[in-house]
């Protein structure tokens, strides 16, 4: 979990919150503006634009930034959705005009963003351990895997999340480190 945190940290270090970005823009364009509009929200998932103007009586934007985000995606996302769009959409249209950039015009809460949700996705890899670990696991206890994967609680491999995949690997672990230490006592009582 630290190293998770580190990684997150480390990944983010360069990136600036999409509020740094706004109080720049209004030191230099005191005159200017920005506006948002809702382009789309149907089926949970909201598209964003953000429209940034230099001075008030600008015609055409000097940028546009959008975004998408769908509800209840996120911890942030079950509540507050469209404020995070509509604050994605913004810091991307304020990057497109040079405010704040570092290595990428992503926010810094479309980056935590992309990084939570990378968490809470299932690997194959992860499936793979699991059915790998599952089955020595059986084999150990003379059972079939289903035997395992329903202990585990899994049903569907694909409807699992990272972090559920991670508590079932740990499990399986702890699992096997018994029937291990299991099979070297009874081998040594024989």
């Amino acid at each position: 979990m630290a190293q998770q945190q580190g990684n997150r940290k480390e990944a983010l270090k360069d990136y600036v919150e999409v509020n740094v970005r706004v109080e720049k823009f209004w030191e230099k364009y005191p005159d200017g503006r920005i506006e948002t509009e809702i382009i789309s929200w149907e089926n949970g998932v909201i598209v964003m634009k953000a429209s940034i103007y230099k001075n008030l009586t600008d015609n055409i934007p000097s940028a546009n930034g959008f975004a998408y985000e769908k509800e209840g995606s996120t911890f942030i996302n079950k509540t507050s959705a469209l404020e995070n769009c509509e604050t994605s959409a913004v810091g991307r249209a304020l990057a497109l005009m040079g405010f704040e950039i570092k290595k990428s015009i992503a926010s810094k809460e479309e980056v935590e963003n992309a990084k939570l949700q990378q968490n809470e996705m299932v690997t194959s890899e992860q499936i793979g351990e699991i059915k790998t670990k599952a089955l020595e696991f059986a084999q150990a206890r003379n059972q079939p895997p289903e035997k395992v994967y329903e202990a585990l609680k899994i049903t569907k491999f694909e409807e699992l999340t990272g972090r559920q995949a991670t508590a079932a690997i740990k499990k399986l672990d702890k699992w096997l480190k018994a029937a291990t230490e299991k099979k070297v006592r009874s081998e040594k009582n024989a």
